[in-house]
């Protein structure tokens, strides 16, 4: 996404799609082994986040408020049974962003594929895994047929929060009252989103499994439960937020000041339920 001139653009939508060009979107919306939905909800509605984000927005001609959340992803569908370490080395994963540099570190080939191109990818073998959603909206498009080991939880996306974004020239010359009132509209619409994704979800993964998928819970000892491990030596400290930091090569004050804001929140939910997406 480019910076845009007032008044060429009126409203645009969720900044993670943009995370490639400038990893600082990833920011408001989700990084590797982060916030929930929940902890994403805390932090931006209570811990200041709206407001950080929105110091960076500004730099690209935007204002935006969370308009949506699907809740925590699904780790991806596989063709093939993952049962070692080295059955990660070569594979072809449909997996961008960032999450895609942690699966390199275990030998993943990370592949860029639009939702349309996926399932005929799996289907030929071009692609060997894929990550998509969550049970919901993967189900529409039948991954189960042709990739059925389906692992989660999605650690790179424990809470992706979408968020709706106006022309920033635009908005601030709105009157006050319209902007309050595309504000609450924003909030009702996030808060929808997560509603409706919580209900659609178990029976959409028990259809799925009925169907032939096979649903599998990272494990301590499976490959894919090393991924955070892998994630927190990425720079040999031990703080994943740091090294996300530091792997993104952002250096600038907003994400040094989002981090210890985020990591607050993750504590205090921590606290209050057992959650390993917290």
């Amino acid at each position: 996404m480019r910076r845009l001139p007032a008044p060429s653009r009126r409203a645009t939508r969720s900044p993670i799609t943009t995370g490639g060009k400038d990893p600082t979107w990833a920011l408001g919306a989700a990084v590797p082994f982060a916030l929930n939905a929940r902890g994403m909800n805390a932090w931006h509605y209570h811990g200041g986040g709206i407001d950080l984000f929105n110091e960076f927005l500004g730099t690209q001609g935007l204002v935006g408020y969370p308009g949506g959340n699907t809740g925590v992803q699904m780790g991806g569908w596989f063709r093939k049974e993952i049962k070692t370490v080295a059955d990660m080395k070569g594979l072809k994963m449909r997996v961008g962003g960032f999450a895609g540099k942690v699966m390199e570190r275990l030998g993943v080939v990370p592949q860029q594929l639009a939702g349309g191109d996926i399932y005929p990818a799996l289907e030929k073998g071009t692609i060997d895994a894929a990550e998509w959603v969550g049970p919901y909206d993967d189900e529409k498009l039948g991954f189960y047929k042709v990739a059925p080991y389906y692992y989660y939880p999605g650690w790179w996306e424990g809470g992706p929060t979408v968020h709706a974004m106006f022309n920033k020239a635009a908005f601030d010359g709105l009157p006050k009252a319209y902007q309050s009132l595309l504000r609450t509209a924003c909030q009702a619409t996030d808060a929808n989103m997560l509603q409706k994704y919580d209900y659609l979800n178990p029976s959409a993964i028990k259809r799925l499994v009925a169907a032939g998928g096979k649903a599998e819970p990272v494990q301590p000892g499976n490959p894919v439960g090393l991924l955070r491990r892998v994630q927190q030596g990425l720079r040999g400290n031990g703080s994943v937020e740091r090294a996300i930091q530091e792997d993104l090569g952002i250096d600038q004050s907003l994400p040094r000041r989002v981090f210890p804001q985020r990591t607050d929140c993750g504590i205090q939910l921590r606290h209050l339920h057992d959650d390993p997406a917290a």
